[in-house]
């Protein structure tokens, strides 16, 4: 299967800033290995999209290795969209408002 480039949903974003934020403040360098951690995740599922375990509402799900987010996202004909790098603590659902459609 070809490649797919990766679209971010703009709070996903956020949330990757706030995360590396919180890391930094916390070890020094650990705000990269969390962006490391997350490129990782992002490449798998660039180039394998299907792989990921299904999740609810026809996304699926990939584990940062270490951390504990989990990206959730949409294949879509033309993209991966990441809708979320969810906290496993953080409420259930709460990045369904950003699906497509």
């Amino acid at each position: 299967m070809k490649s797919k480039p990766i679209e971010h949903h703009p709070d996903a974003r956020l949330e990757v800033v706030e995360a590396f934020e919180w890391y930094e403040l916390h070890e020094s360098r650990l705000g990269e290995r969390f962006q490391s951690a997350l490129k990782e995740a992002e490449n798998f599922i660039r180039r394998n999209p299907q792989p990921g375990s299904p999740h609810k509402y026809g996304t699926r799900k990939r584990p940062l290795k270490i951390f504990p987010y989990n990206l959730i996202y949409s294949d879509e004909p033309e993209a991966v969209v990441i809708l979320a790098v969810a906290h496993f603590s953080r409420r259930p659902d709460y990045w369904r408002q950003r699906m497509r459609g």
